[in-house]
Parts: C-alpha cells; structure tokens; sequence
C-alpha cells in the first residue's frame, strides 16, 4: 500500500517539474492530496506497530517472561552503541583509541583536577576584618517577637517545609505563639 502511494506521489511530482504542463494548479493539488495521504497512512502504519509492540511487551510482562520484555524493548529502541570516542593524551601528541587507554586517561585527568593541593594563603585569609560578634543574636526571640513575625507572614502562599498555610498561623496567633515560642527556645 506504502509502495503505491509512494510511485504515485512520485510520478506527480516529476510531472510537475515539467515547465511546460497545463493545469499546474491543480496538479499541485493532487500532489499535496497525494503526499497527505502518504503521511496518514505512514502514521497509521506507525501507530499500529507501536501499538503490537506495546500489547507484547504488556502479555509478556503479564505471563512474567521479563527476559522478553526487555528483549522487546531492546528490540523498539535498537541496538546499543558502545562507541569509544578517542582522546588525546596529555601532551596532544597521541590520539588514545583504545578503551583502558581511554579510561586511563580520564582517571588522570580527573585526579588531576580534584587532587591538587590547596594554594590558599593562610596570612590572606588571617588578615581579612572580622566582624564585631553580635551576642545578642543568640538569646531566644521573645514571645513579642514570634506574635509579630507570625503577623508578617503572607497569607495565599504556599505553605512552608512543615506544610502549615500562614492563614492557619495567623488565625490563631494568640493561641500558637506560646508553643513556637517554646519549641524555639528548645532549638
């Protein structure tokens, strides 16, 4: 069926490289008919083998022969290709083509780049300004402080790792405080 669309959209196709034919226009309609009708057979076909290619791998998966699962699915997708794409040495002086050459040389390269001793000074590091230590920042925040924060929080946004939506945190902000005030005198 493929074979005869495909002769006939092709011999109108050479007829419509022809300069000199009459009735262009509609020859370029039955063309586009023609390849049209081509596709939808081509997708139809196309359908229909993935569809076969489904229901065995599911009647197999079904009798659990999981060899021929996988061997049907190896089967849709093709063959592997274990292609080895070669490399220069280290020098680029040589093309490395076989694979424990290959291996080999990307153990070295990634040795090479994660193994490399540190070159931090540490006077560099000694001298830059510290900053004064703000002691205050460790005392637990007051109950005042968790009423206000609870108030600041924006309502319609998703709720936070602990799943709690800020509109349930407002509402009964008098109640909760109290306890997230002693769970975080806790942390």
């Amino acid at each position: 069926m493929v074979n005869e669309l495909l002769a006939t959209k092709r011999s109108t196709y050479e007829k419509l490289l022809n300069p000199n034919i009459k009735g262009k226009e509609k020859l370029e309609k039955v063309y586009r008919a023609q390849k049209a009708e081509l596709q939808k057979e081509l997708r139809r076909l196309k359908d229909t083998g993935w569809s076969n290619l489904s229901e065995e791998i599911q009647a197999s998966y079904e009798r659990k022969y999981i060899k021929n699962v996988y061997g049907v699915l190896r089967q849709a997708v093709g063959p592997q290709s274990s292609t080895y794409v070669p490399l220069k040495s280290k020098d680029g002086n040589e093309v490395i083509k076989d694979p424990p050459g290959i291996m080999s040389r990307w153990r070295e390269h990634f040795v090479e780049l994660f193994h490399n001793p540190s070159l931090v000074n540490m006077d560099v590091i000694n001298n830059i300004p510290q900053r004064v230590i703000m002691q205050h920042m460790d005392d637990a925040p007051s109950i005042e402080e968790v009423k206000l924060s609870i108030r600041k929080l924006r309502s319609n946004k998703a709720p936070g790792l602990d799943g709690i939506p800020a509109e349930i945190l407002k509402a009964s902000r008098d109640h909760i405080s109290s306890e997230i005030h002693s769970l975080l005198c806790q942390v």
